[in-house]
């Protein structure tokens, strides 16, 4: 199948440059360098907890329970923006 197909063939490029590197004295990290972590900015707070203070929310991901609480007990998200 087409992934078997490319597995191998990775391998094969792997194993390649492990040979190479090898050949060179060096390590496959030391040709490739190291994987970067792409570099988020934290979110600002867009939501917060009426009766604590100090629990805020993005907006982005889960809701927490203290704004589903807040919600479900009639408050607006509008209510709870910072």
């Amino acid at each position: 199948s087409k992934t078997r197909a490319i597995a191998a063939a990775t391998q094969e490029l792997q194993d390649a440059v492990r040979k190479i590197a090898k050949k060179h004295g060096l390590t496959v990290s030391e040709v490739l360098g190291k994987k970067r972590k792409s570099r988020t900015s934290p979110v600002s707070a867009k939501y917060r907890n009426p009766n604590d203070h100090s629990q805020t929310w993005s907006g982005r991901g889960r809701r927490p329970a203290w704004f589903l609480e807040a919600t479900e007990n009639g408050a607006s998200a509008e209510s709870l923006e910072i």
